[in-house]
């Protein structure tokens, strides 16, 4: 039956279970089920093209928004992959689509991941300017959503400093430099942190330091 999400939430505070909680415990009960995401995302880190075509396939054949935008986010990574072509069509599908977002979930983390070398610069940098502000809304999460986080802050990175945007990189990066200064255990993460610290300053022309 379909609920609200107003309703969803009253129902989980009557049980005393936040919201970040029941979206853990169903991408872990719907990880190899309903919730293909994680299949994707290992195809796609592995190159698996033949994989992620049979996915688009899919999908493909399938009625709804949802599954619109599963095939649009398919074909961005293949696209990404040079295995396919996205369309200016889909990419204004899928603005549309993120204009209207009232709730992130992981599946809109995951696309905007995905979606962020297609977007017009400016349009992508608002939209993660918006997560940013909800940050605290995801400091509760699971560590796994986190790194979801983590991935929109490398990547968004990645892309100032590919248009020379030298201080809102290194800005970011301040971010999160501060925030992993208090995780002390976080060994991962404070490593692919390391390593956006140093492509910085080696840009910066402070190669020795780097």
């Amino acid at each position: 039956t379909d609920i609200s999400f107003t309703h969803l939430l009253e129902l989980l505070d009557r049980i005393n279970v936040q919201l970040s909680e029941f979206e853990f415990l169903y991408q872990k009960c719907n990880a190899n089920n309903n919730d293909l995401l994680p299949s994707f995302q290992k195809a796609y880190q592995s190159g698996d093209i033949v994989v992620l075509k049979s996915h688009l396939r899919l999908w493909q054949h399938k009625q709804g928004k949802f599954a619109e935008l599963q095939v649009i986010q398919l074909k961005m990574m293949l696209t990404t992959l040079n295995a396919d072509n996205i369309t200016k069509k889909e990419i204004l599908i899928l603005e549309d689509y993120f204009k209207n977002i009232s709730n992130w979930t992981f599946f809109e983390l995951y696309l905007f991941g995905h979606a962020m070398p297609f977007l017009d610069e400016k349009f992508m940098f608002h939209l993660f300017q918006e997560l940013h502000q909800k940050s605290i809304l995801y400091d509760n999460f699971r560590y796994d959503s986190f790194s979801m986080l983590f991935y929109i802050y490398n990547n968004i990175i990645l892309f100032m400093l590919e248009h020379d945007h030298l201080d809102t990189a290194d800005l970011l990066i301040q971010k999160l430099t501060y925030y992993f200064n208090q995780q002390e255990k976080d060994y991962y993460h404070r490593a692919r942190l390391f390593n956006l610290q140093g492509l910085a300053l080696y840009l910066q022309g402070k190669k020795e330091i780097g």
